[in-house]
Formats: structure tokens, sequence, C-alpha cells
């Protein structure tokens, strides 16, 4: 598949002794850190023009992979590229952009967020925008959604998503903060559902979810919670009763609308140990 490298100039790459390194992007202001074998290819393809060419060169290169290895890695550094825009997919061909990019399974998955999945993530975000009935976001800014963000946020693990697909659609996401290994607590940060999705269809979706995101964790999850203000708490409000969570505290002086905290009062129907598991 065919794609725009950046121009020479716009980009410098630093290496280290061990090979690791920094892409550099002098328009953006962005950074990103790879060891050597991801150097490696990105210098590559910022010499090339398809997919298929980088695959080639990079099989030259290290002769004893097997191919479909080097494809698995290639296609995942390529993406990597792609979040941070150091190449631009020429989507003339529908076909074969979709071959390469879409979900895999037409049926209803529910998937925890990955390298591969930050673009549907922000992809679907910005789709829907932040003023759906049927989402809440704690963000006040669009940027705060766009692929590195995302990407940059759940490296850190202090916001990572999971996400709905039936059909090859995009029906939800869900943004969670992961809990510390002493905290016994899953907190559900922002939602985004479809407008067109029954309230029915909601819950199970979110119970789905939940369940999806629990074996993250090597600890037990006691209580999942939502925090929002007040002014929020009517976009809140159909998933405080998806989840038939009650209100835990109201907090006025924490923030200038005043805190108020939710948890699922129904938290056993799809928290287990995982410790027994």
């Amino acid at each position: 598949m065919k794609y725009t490298a950046p121009l020479e100039k716009d980009i410098f790459i630093r290496k280290g002794d061990n090979g690791a390194g920094i892409i550099y992007d002098k328009t953006k202001g962005r950074q990103l850190v790879l060891n050597k074998t991801g150097i490696n290819i990105s210098e590559i393809a910022f010499d090339s023009s398809s997919s298929q060419e980088v695959l080639q060169r990079v099989a030259q290169m290290y002769p004893n992979i097997e191919t479909e290895v080097l494809e698995n890695d290639i296609k995942e550094l390529m993406k990597i590229l792609s979040v941070f825009h150091l190449i631009k997919w020429n989507k003339d061909d529908e076909d074969e952009y979709n071959c390469f990019f879409q979900l895999e399974s037409k049926d209803k998955l529910f998937r925890i967020a990955g390298e591969e999945d930050y673009e549907v993530v922000s992809d679907f975000i910005e789709k829907i925008g932040f003023q759906g009935e049927k989402t809440f976001s704690v963000a006040q800014f669009e940027q705060y959604y766009d692929i590195a963000s995302i990407r940059f946020r759940s490296f850190g693990l202090s916001e990572c998503y999971a996400y709905c697909v039936e059909n090859g659609q995009v029906k939800a996401v869900l943004a969670f903060t992961p809990p510390s290994p002493s905290s016994l607590v899953l907190s559900l940060v922002s939602f985004f559902f479809l407008d067109e999705l029954s309230n029915d269809d909601v819950k199970s979706i979110l119970y789905a979810l939940i369940v999806r995101i629990l074996p993250r964790f090597y600890h037990r999850i006691a209580k999942v919670r939502i925090s929002a203000t007040e002014k929020s708490y009517e976009k809140l409000e159909v998933f405080i009763n998806a989840l038939e969570m009650s209100k835990e505290a109201y907090l006025p002086d924490e923030t200038t609308d005043g805190s108020v905290t939710f948890y699922s009062q129904n938290v056993n129907f799809f928290v287990r140990d995982n410790k027994s598991s």
C-alpha cells in the first residue's frame, strides 16, 4: 500500500549508542522514541513509498526472520508512524486500505484499545463529538482525543480505552483509569455511545466492556466509580442508571462546580476476584 513520507528537512533522527533513537517532527514539535529495530525500519520507510517496498528492503536487512513476523512488525511500526503523522496513507484504493486497517471481525467485539486501535477510537470520538445525548467527557477541547494524545495517555496508564464493535461499526468507547496496585477501585472517566442506541443497549455494552476490562488487573476490584460535577449530572444519568449506581459522596468545595461521585451497587454482577480465576 502506498503512502507519502515526510520531507527530509521536516524530521530529525538521533540515535543512541544501542541503536535506539528519537524521531523528531520539526513541523509539529513532537518526538517519537523507538528501539533499534523501530528506528531501522523507520529510516527505510522514510526512503520508500509503499509498505511492499519496505517489506522487501527490511527482509534483506533481516534475512533470518520469517516474512510473516516481519510483516506484522512493519504493520505495527507504520501504524505508529501514521499515528504521529510521520507518514500519510494513500486512501484512493479503498479496498486495499480497508484490508490493511479495518477491524478483522464482523461480530460484536469488546476490545481494549492497543497500538492498532488508537486511530479507531479517535475517529469515532471525532465523529460523534462531545454533544451527543449518550456521551460524557471530562475533556474541554477536541485535541484531547487526537491519536497521539490517546496513545500518550494509554502508554502512561493515566487513561485507557475500551470499545465495542458490531458488524464492523464502532458503537461505543469507554475511557477508564486503571487502579494503582493498592487500589480496589476502577474509575470510569468518559463515555461515547451512538445516540441511536437504546438505554438497554447502553447497559449491555457497558457491562460487557467492564467485564472485558477487569482481567487486565491482577488484584480484586471491589468498586466501579464515576466522578462528575453537579452540572454534568444530567449527561451522566443514562450511565448511572445503566450501572445501577448510587451517590457515594458530594464534595462541594473540591471543584468550582461541586464534585459528585457515584459507585455501582451491583458491582458483583460483573466484578470477580481475579486472584481466584
